[in-house]
């Protein structure tokens, strides 16, 4: 990046900058910043950072039904207690992305991609996929766009996913997908979801 870029981003003064720029121990540092990529640089800092309800010590919790929109824990009654790491494991293998982003506002982006991570290998790999494109998408919009381009139309109104529905509206109105969706003769489950996520 340019001087000016690095103060109009980060807020440095130009003064700091050159003070930095003389100094042999901070030399590195302004080495690393002319090194970065303006647009990478504004991605980053464009992320989501969820700053946790709970402590990462905290072990348990009582639960509470109305944080979740599907209720997979039906077996238990609201505010039993419950491992949060078991709780996390359970939502990311039946993955929504308004439950992940619950997740991700309660116990914090690094705990929930943890637990991911350590169900990596019993998880099927749809969901498992599904879960991390969630949070990346939970993460940072912009980011995710750039990374993931939007499948077919078809594709995506045969399996209407959150995000993509989102993604669609940003180039048609919500009459004209609703059309799109007749037009494929989709069951009544995918026209029932793409109108109910055109309606969110």
């Amino acid at each position: 990046m340019k001087l000016q870029e690095i103060e109009n981003i980060l807020g440095i003064a130009d003064s700091t900058l050159s003070d930095w720029d003389r100094n042999p121990r901070r030399k590195k540092l302004m080495k690393l910043l002319r090194a970065l990529n303006k647009k990478e640089v504004l991605l980053l800092l464009e992320s989501e950072e969820f700053t946790p309800k709970y402590s990462s010590k905290t072990r348990k919790i009582k639960l509470h039904k109305k944080w979740f929109q599907k209720d997979l824990l039906y077996s238990r009654e609201d505010n039993s207690l419950i491992e949060i790491d078991n709780l996390i494991a359970i939502y990311l293998k039946q993955p929504n992305q308004v439950d992940t982003n619950t997740l991700l506002y309660l116990f914090g982006t690094t705990r929930v991609k943890k637990v991911l991570k350590k169900t990596e290998e019993t998880l099927d790999p749809v969901d498992y996929n599904e879960a991390k494109e969630q949070i990346e998408y939970a993460i940072s919009k912009k980011r995710y766009k750039k990374e993931h381009p939007l499948p077919p139309v078809e594709k995506i109104l045969a399996n209407p996913k959150e995000r993509y529905i989102e993604m669609l509206q940003e180039k048609y109105s919500k009459k004209r997908i609703i059309a799109m969706a007749e037009a494929n003769n989709l069951s009544y489950n995918a026209m029932f979801k793409i109108k109910k996520l055109l309606d969110t």
